[in-house]
């Protein structure tokens, strides 16, 4: 799997968990996901390859004592 069929697999099972778990049945969920997938598609351009790159801000910590 590649592309925004990627982004869409991991944001289901982080950033979207919340949206789909609200939605009452599975047919409203799959409309949402179908929706959604759409707007990855418009706004991420696959590269040449195939592939999609999905930048997203990484906070890095380190502590100390």
């Amino acid at each position: 799997m590649s592309g925004v069929e990627s982004i869409l697999d991991w944001l289901k099972g982080t950033a979207l968990r919340l949206f789909l778990d609200a939605l009452s049945d599975d047919e409203h969920r799959k409309r949402f996901v179908d929706d959604f997938a759409g707007a990855l598609q418009a706004a991420y351009t696959p590269r040449t390859n195939g592939n999609v790159l999905f930048p997203f801000r990484r906070l890095f910590l380190v502590a100390t004592n």
